[in-house]
């Protein structure tokens, strides 16, 4: 899975008429901190005449523009916005004066539960007369299974051995999205999995935990103003 958030977004898209990017632009850097470089990967232009500046690491992909570790801030601030982590994948994009920040996640939600990478977690910033607004929330779009789908994933899971192992830590994040879809079956058999597969430390206790804080926060069913 891709754990690069709960991993914001795909390409740096100019598709609107007030908000677009610029590479490289000389004419807006990031102050000095300890996250990021100051040279700018893009700056973004709002039609008030704010810009944002996207200073950070660009992560290779033949098909999106991705960042990890990577700081936004606003131009001639002399501050930061916020930093996004190295264990953030995320895509930027712009329509028209909304800037979205998109954390992208690997879900099982392709066909036979093959990992499909999603946004899972969307941040919006917009200027208002010289003030930035943040509102961060939930992709709720993501992909729910089919009764057929949750009964396949029950069925795996009731017969899965005891050894925690690659292939049976794919059944959390499949138990996950069953949850997500509704079922209350695969949300008590994804509370029992740590105990279940004896997974108490290490790589799978770290990505089981991610998994349960997207459910946390699945469950919680707030938008985040800030």
């Amino acid at each position: 899975m891709i754990t690069k958030p709960l991993l914001i977004l795909s390409m740096l898209l100019c598709t609107g008429a007030f908000l677009f990017a610029q590479n490289n632009s000389k004419n807006c850097e990031c102050p000095a901190n300890k996250f990021a470089p100051t040279e700018p990967q893009a700056v973004f232009q709002f039609s008030s005449g704010e810009s944002i500046a996207l200073c950070g690491y660009k992560v290779d992909d033949d098909n999106r523009k991705l960042f990890s570790e990577f700081v936004l801030t606003v131009c001639g601030s002399g501050t930061l916005i916020d930093f996004w982590d190295a264990s953030l994948l995320c895509e930027v994009r712009s329509v028209e004066d909304t800037l979205f920040i998109e954390q992208i996640a690997s879900l099982p939600i392709g066909v036979d539960f093959a990992q499909q990478d999603v946004a899972w977690l969307i941040e919006k910033i917009t200027m208002n007369e010289g003030e930035l607004h943040r509102t961060l929330q939930l992709n709720r779009e993501v992909r729910k299974y089919e009764p057929s789908e949750i009964n396949d994933v029950l069925v795996q899971y009731e017969k899965a051995d005891s050894i925690p192992n690659e292939y049976n830590m794919t059944l959390a994040g499949r138990l996950l999205i069953a949850t997500i879809s509704g079922n209350e079956k695969a949300r008590k058999y994804f509370m029992q999995f740590r105990e279940r597969f004896g997974i108490l430390d290490g790589a799978f206790s770290q990505e089981y935990h991610f998994l349960q804080t997207m459910l946390e926060a699945w469950d919680s069913d707030k938008e985040v103003v800030y």
